[in-house]
């Protein structure tokens, strides 16, 4: 009976250290973002709920999502500031809507305006002068072709995300990643926080849970563009995604625009 009990022990033991390097086994990669005139190169590192972004020296952020909560870090000044994900989404709203008024505002001043200089002015703005959608908008569709291409070393099938007529997004998404499995989830939940935040992506984020695979390569309808260099198991401490000890809490940026307006 005793060396049932020592066998049983020790079984138990092994499946909780299983356990544990499971959980424990995080993802890191570096992806580099070109558009509206920038390059950004970005570091992601995940562990499960949490995922911490590095673009630059002077700051790096982390998206707790079980906290549901952002917070942006920075180091040199030793500083922080927290917004939670309804406090975002309430500002982006905000802002949306300020968008809206002073468009309606600008479309009742170019009533008057000679035609050619109004279709000038029109040309500038681009679709943003068009004036809000009527109704409902139609559900973003996920295409999977047939299409296929190497990304960084990863074979990559063609995604494509619709809106009616209109080509939302382009992916080259691989199954290569095996680690992506367990954090599919999580990263579904990432992408649409991010792409929240950026009004030139917001459409995109309806439909990514349903991209199967980890996508390499984005291509946002406005010329935004983002593809993986590196992608690489790497186990990353819990601490890593904590606010540093003794660090002071500041406003957040979004929140100093809206308290000017």
């Amino acid at each position: 009976m005793r060396i049932l009990n020592s066998s049983l022990a020790l079984v138990i033991c092994l499946a909780m250290i299983m356990s544990a390097s499971v959980f424990a086994q995080g993802l890191y990669w570096e992806s580099t973002t070109t558009g509206e005139g920038a390059t950004q190169i970005s570091k992601m590192f995940y562990m499960p709920k949490m995922f911490k972004i590095v673009t630059n020296q002077a700051e790096y952020v982390l998206l707790r999502l079980d906290r549901e909560m952002f917070y942006t870090v920075h180091p040199g000044e030793k500083t922080y500031s927290e917004m939670s994900f309804a406090d975002m989404e309430k500002t982006m709203k905000g802002a949306g809507a300020r968008m809206d008024k002073a468009m309606e505002q600008m479309r009742e001043q170019m009533k008057d305006m000679p035609e050619e200089q109004r279709k000038q002015v029109e040309q500038m703005m681009g679709g943003m002068m068009k004036g809000k959608e009527k109704g409902t908008k139609a559900p973003v569709e996920v295409i999977k072709t047939s299409e296929r291409k190497t990304v960084s070393g990863r074979g990559c099938t063609k995604y494509i995300l619709r809106r009616g007529d209109k080509v939302i997004a382009t992916l080259w998404v691989t199954k290569e990643v095996k680690e992506f499995e367990a954090m599919s989830k999580d990263f579904a939940e990432f992408s649409r926080r991010m792409m929240a935040m950026n009004p030139a992506t917001t459409d995109a984020a309806e439909g990514w849970d349903k991209i199967d695979g980890f996508p390499m390569e984005t291509e946002h309808s406005k010329g935004i563009k983002t593809v993986v260099t590196k992608i690489e198991k790497q186990s990353v401490p819990v601490s890593d995604f904590e606010v540093p000890k003794g660090y002071k809490k500041v406003k957040s940026k979004m929140a100093e625009l809206e308290e000017e307006e």
